[in-house]
This record gives C-alpha cells, sequence and structure tokens, in this order.
C-alpha cells in the first residue's frame, strides 16, 4: 500500500469493520490516541530548472556534459555579479576578442590625444588674455579639445560594447546543480535564443509529501520535522515556518513541500580519517583518435598548461600503501598535443602527438583537487547530491496532540439543519452525538450509551428511511 497520510489514518481507525445489516458496513468503536508524529514518504522534486540561452547566434566551442555538476554564480544587492559561477557554454569569440584589443588600443590612441590637444587649448586660452594669439586661433584649438573628447567618450563605448560581446560569449551557471539535459553541441553554429543546456538546480531541494486537507490541519508548526538522509539514514531537522509551504490542486488534493538543503558528499568515504590522502573523482581513460587506432586523444578537460605551448596531465598510478583502502599515486606527464580536436557526443578529445609517452590503458585526472603534487596518495571516488530528484525520502512529520476518543469517519456522521449531529446505530437507531476532537478525515465523538465495541453504521446516508428517521432536516455535504 502506498504511504501516505490517508491510508495511514485508515489503517488506524478501521481495525474491526465488517459488513452486516443488509450488507452494508459497520464500524466497531474502539477508544483511540490520535499519534503526534507519523511517517510519511516524499518525493524528492528539484526546485527549479534554468534553461540557458546565447543572446546572440555564434559557433559554439564549449558546452558541459549531462551530469556535470555546477556551482552557482553569486550577484549582488543591484543584481549585477559578483563572482561568475561555473562556465556551461563558451562560443568561440576570437573575432570579438580582436576587436576588444582594437578597441583598448584605440582608447589610448584617443586619450593620448585628448591630453595634447587640452595642453595646446589651455596655452592658446592663456595667450589669448594676454593678446599673444589670434582668436581664430584660440577657437580652432578649442574645437580641437572637445572633439578629442568626444573621441575618448566614443573609444570609451566601443571598448565597453567589445567587452560586453565576449561576455555574451561566455553561459555561467545560475544556481548550485547539476547538468540534467545538453540541447546543442560544440563545433555548431546555432541562432540566438535557441535552448542550449539545461542545469537542474540542487540545493535547495523540494520534497513533495502527498496529504489531505484535513492532516495538513493538523500539522503542530511550532515542532521540527525530520528528514531521513537517504545516504547516512541520519536525521536532518527542519522547520514548518521557514523553509515550506502548502499546496492544493483543483481536486482538494493538498501537499507538504519542504525546501532542504541539499548538500554534496563522498559516495564510499565521506570521513577519511587521513588527511594526507586526497579525495579525486575517477579519472578519464585515454582513448583511440580515430578507428585506425593509429593516435591516442584524451579529454580536453584533463590537459593543463604549464606556460605557452607546455602542457602535462595527471596520472593516476596504482598504490599499495594501505591494505583496507584502494588508493593510487599522482604523476604529472607532460605530453605534446596535435593540433586536431574530435568530439565524442559532447566530450571534446585532443589528439596526441605519436612521441606522446600516455598509452591506451591510462586514465587521467580531471578535476584535481588544491595544491595536487607529483606523487601525492590519492582515493578515487565519486561526488554525489544527498537527494535526487525522483527519491523517495523518509519523513517524520509533527501532529497537534488530540484528545482520545473513538474516532469515526466523517461519512459516519449526519449532521442536520440545526447543528445537530447525529450517527446511527447497527439496528439503525439514531444517537446525538458532540464532536470532541479532529484528525484527519476522523472525528471524535460522545453520545449517550456510546461505549467501546458499540457497532455504527458506516454509511448511514445510503438507508432508504433515513430521511424520516431525522424528519427530512438532513444536510448532506
Amino acid at each position: 500500500m502506498k504511504c501516505s497520510f490517508t491510508n495511514l489514518c485508515f489503517l488506524f481507525f478501521y481495525t474491526i469493520t465488517f459488513s452486516t445489516f443488509a450488507g452494508r458496513e459497520l464500524i466497531q468503536l474502539k477508544t483511540y490516541q490520535p499519534p503526534t508524529d507519523i511517517i510519511a514518504h516524499g518525493t524528492v522534486i528539484p526546485f527549479l530548472k534554468d534553461i540557458l540561452r546565447f543572446n546572440d547566434s555564434g559557433k559554439i566551442k564549449f558546452v558541459l556534459d549531462e551530469g556535470d555538476m555546477v556551482k552557482g554564480s553569486i550577484f549582488k544587492i543591484d543584481g549585477s555579479i559578483s563572482e561568475y559561477g561555473t562556465l556551461a557554454a563558451k562560443q568561440f569569440t576570437e573575432l570579438d576578442e580582436y576587436n576588444y584589443k582594437k578597441a583598448k588600443s584605440n582608447l589610448k590612441i584617443a586619450q593620448l590625444s585628448l591630453a595634447n590637444a587640452k595642453i595646446e587649448y589651455i596655452r592658446n586660452k592663456k595667450l589669448l588674455s594676454k593678446n599673444a594669439v589670434s582668436k581664430k586661433l584660440y577657437q580652432k584649438s578649442q574645437v580641437a579639445f572637445l572633439k578629442a573628447e568626444a573621441f575618448v567618450e566614443n573609444a570609451r563605448q566601443q571598448l565597453k560594447s567589445a567587452k560586453f560581446q565576449i561576455e555574451e560569449a561566455s553561459i555561467y551557471a545560475t544556481s548550485d546543480g547539476m547538468v540534467s539535459n545538453v540541447y546543442q553541441k560544440p563545433s555548431y553554429w546555432y541562432d540566438a535564443f535557441i535552448n542550449c543546456i539545461e542545469i537542474t538546480m540542487m540545493n535547495p531541494i523540494t520534497i513533495n509529501v502527498k496529504s489531505s486537507r484535513g492532516t495538513l490541519d493538523q500539522l503542530d508548526l511550532s515542532r521540527k520535522i525530520i528528514i531521513i538522509s537517504p545516504f547516512d539514514d541520519k536525521p536532518i531537522t527542519n522547520t514548518f515556518a521557514n523553509l515550506s509551504y502548502f499546496t492544493f490542486d483543483s481536486a482538494g488534493n493538498g501537499s507538504l513541500v519542504l525546501v532542504v538543503p541539499n548538500k554534496t558528499y563522498y559516495m564510499k568515504n565521506s570521513n577519511l580519517e587521513d588527511k594526507n590522502i586526497k579525495v579525486v573523482e575517477y579519472p578519464s581513460p585515454v582513448v583511440y583518435f580515430d578507428d585506425q587506432d593509429k593516435t591516442l586523444a584524451i579529454p580536453y578537460n584533463t590537459i593543463y598548461k604549464e606556460k605557452k605551448g607546455v602542457y602535462y596531465v595527471w596520472k593516476v598510478i596504482p598504490s599499495n600503501e594501505n591494505n583496507k583502502l584502494k588508493l593510487y599515486k599522482a604523476e604529472k606527464t607532460y605530453v605534446k598535443l596535435n593540433d586536431r580536436i574530435k568530439y565524442y557526443g559532447t566530450i571534446k578529445v585532443v589528439e596526441l602527438n605519436i612521441n606522446c609517452k600516455l598509452k591506451i590503458t591510462d586514465e587521467l585526472l580531471w578535476n584535481i583537487p588544491d595544491n595536487l603534487k607529483d606523487g601525492d596518495t590519492l582515493l578515487l571516488d565519486h561526488k554525489n547530491w544527498t537527494f535526487l530528484p525522483g527519491e523517495k525520502i523518509r519523513i517524520k512529520i509533527p501532529l497537534k496532540r488530540q484528545k482520545k476518543g473513538f474516532y469515526i469517519p466523517l461519512h459516519a456522521i449526519v449532521p442536520d439543519v440545526l447543528g445537530n449531529n447525529f450517527i446511527f446505530l447497527e439496528n439503525g437507531n439514531k444517537v446525538e452525538v458532540k464532536i470532541i476532537g479532529k484528525f484527519d478525515n476522523f472525528r471524535a465523538v460522545t453520545g449517550k450509551n456510546l461505549t467501546e465495541n458499540t457497532k455504527i453504521l458506516a454509511y448511514p446516508l445510503d438507508q432508504e428511511h433515513i430521511n424520516k428517521i431525522l424528519n427530512k432536516n438532513i444536510s448532506v455535504n
């Protein structure tokens, strides 16, 4: 049975329900104390998804792969970017970079011309006051000075425009998450505003718990909810007031939506005691560049530049340092690259020079830790999020404390137009009751001669003579 609030309540209250009395269902009253907590299951749903696009048409140079983790940009209060997040995609910008350098040089030239024009203008102004220069020459220097000012401002705007074009050629992640869809491939030309890459926000994440309206009304907002981590089964506390909200669909079905922080962790060894061991992502393999198996190639993101024309990679070598853990050593290896590249799906690989020392069996690091040194001890692991979209999560929901009593479903209670409530016994006799407690779609009732094990009709409105019993004063909800 699917775990939901309504089903749990069904199990609580229908301890003895059976069919008698002309085939109608009966409920046998039992004293019940409603719980103050309920264990339910919620579904992890992304808080939002960002679809990123280029604002200008161009040829794509780089794009992340599906599953890649990203860090979001940090913004200032005015909306401008304080710190860029992970580069998600980039267009070729060679022409834009040339225009930027040219605009920068033009600005310097314009500023030098302005400085000279200003000196000449001030000199002629002083000479004019002494009648040492003609008014015509003074006006000529004044016009030259004003033109130089205009040229500087124009050069500034051109530089600003060139810089903007370069910035527009890059797309940065706007939130912490992972790449969930890649729509465009590198080396292809695409028009502006076409979907390029989709990033699913992973921090925070939402957990959707299906519930009835009645149960949502019973939530104890002063107490903490407890979410059980699927990774280590440890509790994660949250509060309703700050990080939660309720939703209802057109049919009246409710959901409790929890907004919770989502952290990353290494799957195998999150609590590694030896601080000298550096945890790294699983490496990328060396591959053949073509189907002739003549030359090798390596992923572009495994290549590091030492200086112009000098490149190296980090190779992982098996180590026998620890019997309990399978460890590796980092080995810095210089490589010679050819000027040919190709794509395996969205993965860019670079052809190696035939004299390169790497072998097809070698594996290379692509996401190196800070201050990695040659010979460092490594542990290979995979980084993941605590909560992943679609997962079922156990949640302990706090509820308001209710009175102990006979709890029966709403459909067993018949109200009249005067506000009185009735139930019907097994023999069809009506009993007026008072409602003294509420739990989900159940009500605790008290009435004359109602005792433990008293049998009442579950669906009294199905009786043909019910209108006569209540003198036709029945209000049916």
